[in-house]
């Protein structure tokens, strides 16, 4: 099993496309996976895991 995780620098739409087509033009050039006929990708998408910091609101007080 194999797990490539990318860390994005913009929004993961527009990093997702660039990284198909350098995949894509890896594949052409001789410079894609070693096993590409051999590998099964069970999950390919991107993930939002860590959140931009989002201050809790206010806390309520009794009164």
């Amino acid at each position: 099993m194999r797990i490539r995780v990318l860390y994005l620098d913009d929004d993961r739409s527009r990093v997702t496309s660039r990284i198909a087509d350098r995949e894509q033009r890896w594949d052409v050039e001789g410079r894609g996976s070693t096993q590409a006929r051999t590998e099964d990708v069970l999950f390919s998408a991107p993930l939002t895991a860590i959140q931009p910091f989002q201050p809790c609101p206010p806390v309520a007080t009794a009164g």
